[in-house]
């Protein structure tokens, strides 16, 4: 939030007048100062500057919730606020499954089921209950090796023909799993040998929006 325009804030007309004259426009731009720089360069007193940065944290830093509060709005605190998968071992270690509003990573070397495993995700997510979620999956695939075929043959192996036809008829917009098959070809594909620092950056970046971006919509992300 700190690129927060000064403007929109709960902020006296005469006050985002001074602060504007300064170059001073988002939350960033004032909160890169200190309460003495502050008042040296705007002229203003301390009560007032300390007025100023209470409104502009308020816009800035998020309410305090207790772990209690974060897992109640997330629904983990029942059965919902998971995606099973059906395999006891790791549901018992994970607590359930996949979380909704998380990022879930796996990795291994090549040719260990990684793709597979996305592919049995997507499969548990669609199907109707009780197999199922009955929920819509978006599926990128990166590296153009998808295969609707192979899908379809461990669906039907796994699960009955019934099933199968009403996995079809599922078109739910209730997406709450996004897979990425896989994250890090896209980085490979970018970015050499020589530029690991970078491109371990850019990854970080990438998951930090993604993270934002799947407890907003309470959505379970899954990479490899």
């Amino acid at each position: 939030m700190g690129s927060y325009k000064i403007r929109r804030l709960n902020l006296p007309q005469n006050i985002v007048e001074i602060l504007e004259k300064k170059n001073l426009h988002s939350c960033k731009d004032v909160l890169q100062f200190t309460k003495l720089e502050l008042q040296l360069m705007l002229g203003l007193s301390r009560n007032k500057i300390e007025n100023i940065l209470q409104e502009i944290s308020k816009k800035c830093i998020s309410t305090p919730q207790t772990a209690y509060d974060i897992f109640k709005d997330r629904g983990l605190l029942t059965a919902n606020g998971f995606l099973p998968l059906c395999l006891h071992s790791l549901d018992l270690l994970l607590q359930g499954g996949l979380p909704f509003g998380s990022i879930t990573e796996l990795t291994g070397p090549p040719g260990v089921g990684k793709t597979q495993f996305c592919f049995m995700l997507s499969v548990l997510a669609s199907l109707p209950p009780p197999h199922g979620l009955g929920t819509g999956v978006i599926y990128i695939d990166t590296e153009s090796t998808f295969c609707a075929q192979r899908l379809q043959n461990m669906v039907q192996k796994k699960f009955s023909k019934k099933l199968f036809a009403n996995l079809k008829r599922n078109n739910s917009n209730n997406v709450k799993l996004i897979i990425i098959d896989s994250i890090a070809s896209l980085m490979r594909k970018e970015f050499g040998i020589d530029s690991i620092l970078e491109r371990n950056k850019i990854l970080m970046e990438q998951t930090a929006v993604i993270k934002r971006f799947s407890s907003d919509i309470q959505c379970s992300f899954f990479y490899d």
